[in-house]
């Protein structure tokens, strides 16, 4: 009876404490000899990555990475539920400008400074979208290529598809929206992503072996409160 408890008790402990992830989404570079790029520029190339999460996440820290040559100027990003050109303000999450640093070995960058778009954010469960507005003197967006690079993902956190809005120097193409999440996005769906990171807080999702121990818990529990009625409904001699 104390053991039944003790592990309902538990099961039923880990289904409701938050749990804090230092990284929500992630990626690992693999594949050092090879490199994923976007240049992202006001006129020619707006790039996305999306994902999905099923949990809320608070006070979430948002970063890309992301190369420029010194003094390259500021730009917009967006987080937004929708994108293409049906998109619009009410679709923005969240919205500010970023500065990138410059990245010096673009093959290898697992050590190299993320670029920190915003921070003390709140999510609720959904899909997003992030998307990067460029300078005209261009930024380079870094990333990998699945599975050979995986992500890296707690619980409730899926890594979405790439999405490019470009227009080729010689015609071709579609060109960005004056407006970035409006512009039309095609679908990268060959492994290619954009790196990004979410960092914050989301509750635990409990594991398959969890939900067996909090199942047989409450079916054990059930099964005693019913032969303790039938005790005390039993007439006494």
């Amino acid at each position: 009876m104390r053991t039944l408890s003790a592990a309902l008790g538990a099961a039923v402990l880990l289904a409701a404490s938050p749990a804090a992830a230092d990284i929500l989404i992630g990626a690992t570079d693999n594949t050092p000899s090879i490199a994923v790029s976007a240049t992202l520029t006001d006129l020619y190339g707006n790039f996305a990555m999306g994902w999905t999460q099923s949990v809320a996440a608070t006070d979430v820290t948002v970063r890309a990475l992301l190369s420029a040559a010194p003094g390259t100027p500021s730009a917009a990003w967006y987080i937004t539920s929708a994108i293409g050109p049906a998109a619009g303000p009410t679709d923005v999450v969240a919205s500010g400008f970023y500065t990138a640093p410059q990245i010096t070995d673009i093959f290898d960058w697992n050590g190299a400074p993320r670029t920190v778009l915003t921070t003390g954010l709140d999510l609720a469960a959904g899909s997003y979208f992030l998307v990067l507005d460029g300078p005209n003197d261009g930024v380079t967006w870094l990333g990998g290529e699945r599975p050979f690079d995986p992500a890296v993902l707690t619980p409730g956190f899926t890594m979405g598809s790439a999405y490019s809005a470009t227009v080729g120097f010689f015609g071709g193409g579609t060109a960005p929206a004056s407006f970035a999440p409006a512009s039309e996005f095609t679908q990268i769906n060959d492994g290619r992503f954009l790196a990004f990171e979410l960092d914050g807080n989301a509750p635990a999702v409990p594991e398959p072996a969890t939900w067996a121990m909090m199942i047989l818990g409450f079916g054990a529990a059930g099964t005693m409160v019913r032969r303790r009625r039938r005790a005390y409904a039993a007439p006494s001699r």
